[in-house]
């Protein structure tokens, strides 16, 4: 019975005999060639001077009677950083209106960055950048339009040869647009009518353009007749005053109507009474006589003494039977004087 053979003698025999060696062996010697690069370019000797690797870590020695040594030099350690910044131009714009957004992407940590890709949101776009070495920045465009939201965003991704990543977003506004002004409005006519105080019987009327446009068909009407007006247009500012007879105590109330080229219309009004005739002068009243004094009372008259005459025969007769007497006997003689003057006159038979 024969004996078997080792590996390594049966390695050894194929490969003398021409057969291919094994696929384990072959895997390995790829994984050699590929990790070769990256353990010679990431591996620090120990000869190095520690203060010359940026970003190493040294790894400190403990003797095994517990007190601190020294430290060993050891794997460098790396600190990928992205920085971001976008904006818009213009800074402000409607919702989809066309804007370019732009932004500045910077290796700020200590390690080259490959494969970088930037996207930007107004598009949206995407721009590879390749390899940024650390303290470069690159600027990336876009032509894009405002978003509803009044926001673009951006963001940085970029990763180094041993693997690990850097990310960085940025944001900017982009503002509503202020509102254009509104149109100047249109100017309106005015006119102003003023009736003034009267002067010599006449009454003055004063018509003006109180607007920054031409009037036009300028009228004046109203009472009294004599006051009504006409003209054919008025500029900016003017004003023309006429007067009018009008009598005292007359009520002169008047209106005037303009329109503008556009065919407004304005009117305005004026009332003045004028005060009535002044009344002729009164007559002077006859100054009033002073009170006359009071009369003094008069003492009532006495009764006259009744004299008495002497009369040897006696006392004498009152008068007051005297004169009836003598009263009858006149009566009679006028009868009888009556009588014969009939007698006299009366035809004889």
């Amino acid at each position: 019975m024969s004996r078997p053979r080792s590996v390594p003698n049966r390695f050894r025999a194929r490969t003398a005999g021409g057969s291919r060696p094994p696929r384990s062996a072959v895997l390995s010697c790829c994984g050699l060639v590929l990790l070769a690069p990256l353990l010679t370019s990431a591996y620090v000797p120990p000869r190095q001077d520690a203060a010359a690797v940026p970003g190493r870590v040294d790894v400190p020695v403990v003797p095994d009677d517990g007190e601190a040594g020294g430290t060993v030099p050891g794997w460098p350690v790396e600190h990928p950083a992205l920085s971001l910044s976008t904006r818009t131009d213009p800074r402000s714009a409607h919702p989809g209106d066309p804007l370019t957004q732009s932004a500045v992407v910077a290796n700020t940590g200590d390690a080259a960055l490959f494969g970088i890709v930037v996207s930007l949101g107004s598009g949206p776009c995407h721009d590879v950048l390749g390899r940024l070495r650390p303290g470069d920045s690159r600027t990336v465009t876009c032509a894009g339009t405002a978003p509803t939201s009044g926001r673009v965003t951006a963001r940085a991704v970029g990763m180094t040869h041993t693997g690990f990543a850097a990310t960085a977003r940025a944001t900017a506004e982009v503002a509503r647009p202020a509102p254009p002004p509104a149109p100047p409005a249109p100017a309106r006519p005015s006119v102003a009518l003023d009736i003034l105080p009267a002067r010599n019987g006449s009454v003055p009327v004063r018509v003006r353009n109180t607007s920054a446009v031409r009037l036009l068909d300028v009228a004046v009407t109203g009472e009294p007749p004599a006051c009504r007006r006409s003209f054919d247009a008025l500029e900016p500012g003017e004003e023309v005053t006429y007067t009018c007879p009008a009598r005292p105590g007359e009520v002169v109330r008047l209106a005037v109507t303009a329109r503008s080229l556009a065919g407004a219309v304005t009117a305005a009004d004026a009332t003045l009474v004028l005060p009535p005739p002044a009344a002729p002068p009164a007559e002077p009243a006859p100054a009033a006589e002073p009170p006359r004094p009071a009369a003094r009372p008069e003492p009532p008259p006495l009764d006259p003494p009744v004299r008495e005459l002497a009369d040897s025969a006696g006392p004498r007769e009152s008068p007051a039977p005297t004169a009836g007497f003598i009263a009858v006997l006149g009566v009679l003689v006028m009868m009888v004087s009556v009588g014969a003057l009939s007698s006299a006159t009366r035809p004889s038979k």
